[in-house]
């Protein structure tokens, strides 16, 4: 689950699903595109959808990365299966709604769901299971890893 890739100028969540549940080592063509786990994963990025002035450095920006901000994530599941990953922000004491996607032929969704899977042709992700599926992943229990050796604080430069 790549939960938060961002800088400065751009944001993207991507989860991504495999059919092998708990710790497993892949070794040759497993490992690929084609292998036990969704390499793509289900892409959710304000810019690649039409919404320019969603996130960015300045005050034209709903959330302005140069000043600080809050991020949340929420998993809506209904009946124990996750339905959606949904994006916000918190800035200055205030809400910032998830975008809503303004691009021909994706439905106009404010949050990850499968319709928007299925729209941006995240064909892996939902063969080995969508949001169902990394929801049960989710429910298995996940440690939060950043590449940044001093832990996961994250500057907006």
């Amino acid at each position: 689950m790549d939960i938060w890739e961002a800088n400065g100028r751009s944001t993207h969540i991507a989860p991504h699903t495999c059919n092998v549940t708990g710790m497993y080592l892949c070794e040759g063509a497993e490992c690929g595109s084609n292998g036990v786990c969704d390499k793509g994963g289900c892409g959710w990025n304000p810019y690649r959808v039409n919404i320019t002035d969603y996130y960015g450095k300045g005050p034209q920006f709903k959330v302005d990365t140069t000043r600080k901000f809050t991020v949340i994530t929420q998993f809506p599941a209904v009946n124990g299966k996750l339905q959606a990953i949904k994006r916000m922000y918190v800035q200055d004491g205030k809400l910032i709604e998830s975008h809503v996607v303004d691009a021909p032929g994706l439905p106009k969704v404010d949050s990850m769901t499968t319709e928007f899977c299925q729209a941006t042709k995240a064909t892996k992700y939902l063969e080995l299971g969508g949001n169902p599926g990394m929801g049960d992943a989710l429910t298995r229990g996940m440690t939060l890893v950043s590449p940044n050796p001093f832990g996961c604080h994250l500057t907006t430069s």
